[in-house]
């Protein structure tokens, strides 16, 4: 059985008791009548531009984060509920773990690579040094292995699986024949026109669509291979990546096996768990990233407290908790309108909130009772 596709079924763990669905984010935007009014790669649900709001394959924050693509939804709820208004619709109802799948989605657009070529693999195939060894149909070094007669590269993780088992083997050749001082580094697109190059001269159908596991189960792969080694407090990924695709994460890895000795075996599933869960992290970023304190401060200068206090004026929860990103969105767009309404009659203004707010004042709601 063929592993998990990227938009079908891919599944990661952005809150550490759940997990979100992509392709489940999808039916929610559509659900929720994102499509009234944006398009996806200006296309709507009948294929054809609707009105002219910002696609939401673009870029919609400059750093994807949860908090940041949280901050741009509740920031723009106001302007979407007058939409919705004057349009008379009515849309059903969205629970926390929808918005965290419709996150899911959003954030799977912006990172998508475009297709390889063949035909610029064949040059870097040429231009890297690959074919000194490995010819197209009948190897250069009867020691090599004719790239017709790899392991079938459905995927471009299949590729970079091959590569890096071989990483030692491909090393110690290339260094006792001084043909590189090291491995050729790959860029993204060298890695996307690699793959797309071997699956022509293996005769597979050109297949850009990246199959990974469920990044949850890569915690383990990622914990025993890079945590345990090297990726640390300073050094952990979520606080090194930004806005990083899948491939580039793959060539990253393997650009940075000179610096890890080849001492790495890892197996097929765990390097698609592994590229996943990596991805992951810069989405969701460290836990408990927010500062309570800063969040109670936030609480009263938004005028949160307006509103959501007990008898002595002291904050309360707005509703039991735990409060993340998710479902502070979730809790505005489910209550928001009428809360929005209320305010505009008290003469109140819509609080914008920043990611880092955001995140401090979730944080500071958890510390509240209902």
């Amino acid at each position: 059985m063929r592993p998990y596709s990227i938009l079908t079924a891919f599944l990661f763990t952005a809150c550490a008791s759940s997990a979100a669905d992509a392709k489940h984010g999808q039916m929610v935007m559509e659900d929720q009548g994102c499509v009234y009014c944006h398009t996806v790669r200006g296309q709507g649900p009948s294929r054809e531009a609707l009105r002219p709001s910002k696609d939401l394959s673009g870029r919609l924050t400059a750093t994807y984060t949860v908090p940041a693509l949280a901050s741009v939804l509740w920031n723009h709820q106001p302007e979407m509920w007058n939409r919705l208004a004057a349009m008379r619709t009515q849309l059903p109802p969205a629970t926390e773990s929808d918005w965290q799948d419709l996150f899911a989605y959003l954030y799977s657009l912006q990172f998508e690579d475009l297709p390889g070529s063949a035909a610029r693999g064949a040059r870097t195939f040429t231009q890297k040094g690959c074919a000194k060894c490995h010819g197209a149909q009948a190897p250069a070094d009867l020691k090599a292995v004719a790239v017709k007669e790899w392991d079938s590269v459905y995927d471009q993780v299949d590729l970079i699986y091959q590569m890096w088992s071989h990483a030692a083997a491909m090393y110690g050749k290339a260094s006792k024949e001084k043909v590189y001082r090291g491995l050729p580094k790959l860029s993204t697109r060298d890695l996307m026109d690699l793959t797309a190059y071997a699956q022509s001269e293996q005769k597979h159908s050109p297949n850009s669509d990246l199959s990974l596991g469920p990044a949850a189960e890569g915690r383990r792969a990622y914990e025993t291979h890079c945590a345990s080694l090297c990726h640390l407090n300073g050094m952990a990924l979520e606080k090194r990546l930004k806005n990083a695709t899948f491939m580039d994460i793959a060539a990253q890895m393997w650009n940075h096996q000179l610096d890890m000795a080849y001492g790495q075996a890892i197996s097929r599933d765990e390097m698609r768990r592994l590229i996943a869960y990596v991805w992951e992290l810069q989405y969701s970023g460290p836990p408990g990233a927010g500062n309570s304190v800063i969040g109670g401060g936030l609480f009263r200068t938004k005028g949160c407290v307006n509103c959501h206090k007990d008898t002595s004026g002291a904050p309360r929860s707005p509703r039991p908790g735990p409060f993340t990103p998710f479902s502070m969105v979730a809790m505005s767009w489910g209550h928001g309108r009428q809360m929005h309404a209320e305010m505009i009659s008290r003469g109140l203004v819509w609080p914008k909130l920043s990611p880092e707010e955001m995140s401090n004042l979730s944080e500071f709601l958890n510390t509240l009772r209902y």
